[in-house]
């Protein structure tokens, strides 16, 4: 099997999205507690960070971006159902973050409601037609649908804002290899790898396509690479189904040894 990059929250929590115009009292106290949130939630201590938002919030009911963070934060902990109504506060109070739908969109995707993300990511796209990543993982949710043609033009998409962006890549190669055109999944697999000469998951990608394609010495030679560069996939290689075409073969058998 090929190997995808998931979807990924945005999490942005600079002063752009913030809410500096309110008047309360307050503002300072609850400005110095959102950073304290910010820091916790870079550290990776997302309990603290969740606490440090709320007391902004109390502090100032209107500063939607500590509503946002109070959402990112949830999803880190995968609470996603109470990080919806987060961003569903932050959205109340201004309707035009893109950043928020598309995270709000990820929330979704991640109950199993493709539909409404769908929905949500392009919400975003609307506000935001430039923002690659909800490009990326609608087209990852329409991946995971098994919709494999619109998820290419969603992946080129994402590529025509981010060339360089390598997950996009990646899956774009995955979903031409799902529908069989190999030289198309091998083109994205190789400008992939020209970004990311040392990614061992898009080697290991590329070795698979290329068995599927009867490859076999470029299969060999690719392979190898990955397992130079992480020797995990000698484990994964020598029970994947894509390799059935050169598993009979002497180089294959001494590689996952």
């Amino acid at each position: 099997m090929v190997f995808y990059y998931s979807l990924s929250f945005f999490n942005q929590t600079s002063t752009n999205i913030l809410d500096m115009s309110d008047t309360n009292d307050h503002i300072e106290l609850a400005y110095e507690a959102n950073d304290k949130g910010i820091a916790r939630f870079n550290e990776g201590k997302y309990s603290e960070a969740i606490e440090y938002y709320k007391k902004a919030i109390e502090l100032n009911p209107r500063f939607f971006g500590a509503w946002y963070n109070l959402g990112n934060s949830y999803a880190r902990t995968k609470e996603y159902e109470e990080a919806i109504k987060c961003y569903l506060k932050a959205l109340e109070l201004k309707p035009d973050l893109f950043q928020v739908w598309n995270n709000f969109a990820l929330a979704k995707k991640e109950l199993g409601k493709y539909d409404e993300a769908r929905s949500s990511f392009q919400k975003a796209l609307e506000i935001n037609p430039n923002f690659f990543p909800a490009w990326y993982n609608l087209a990852n949710v329409v991946f995971l649908e098994e919709n494999y043609v619109e998820a290419i033009e969603f992946y080129q998409k994402t590529l025509d804002i981010n060339p360089d962006y390598i997950k996009a890549w990646n899956n774009m190669g995955n979903a031409y290899f799902n529908r069989e055109e190999f030289n198309e999944a091998i083109r994205c697999y190789r400008k992939a790898l020209e970004l990311d000469p040392v990614n061992d998951l898009v080697w290991y990608n590329l070795a698979c396509v290329e068995s599927r394609a009867n490859k076999a010495t470029d299969s060999l030679e690719h392979l190898k690479k990955a397992i130079e560069l992480e020797d995990s996939w000698k484990d994964k290689a020598r029970i994947d189904a894509e390799f059935d075409n050169i598993k009979h073969l002497k180089e294959f058998k001494e590689l996952v040894e």
